[in-house]
């Protein structure tokens, strides 16, 4: 978990999370140290391998609620 400050008075962290081709899979951030928490959105990378050399096949971007 990284710590950033984005001109906002709260703190953001994030967490990445890698898959086993060590391509970026997840990105969640919230304003706590938790590592389950993602309060303020994640972004989630989808791959497939065997069709598309393992380029990104999509990408879904989600707020919190």
């Amino acid at each position: 978990m990284t710590q950033e400050q984005f001109g906002a008075a709260a703190a953001v962290y994030n967490k990445l999370s890698y898959n086993s081709r060590n391509q970026l899979a997840e990105i969640l951030a919230s304003t706590t140290g938790n590592d389950s928490s993602w309060n303020r959105g994640k972004i989630v990378n989808d791959y497939n391998g065997a069709n598309n050399n393992g380029n990104l096949r999509t990408q879904t971007v989600r707020r919190a609620e």
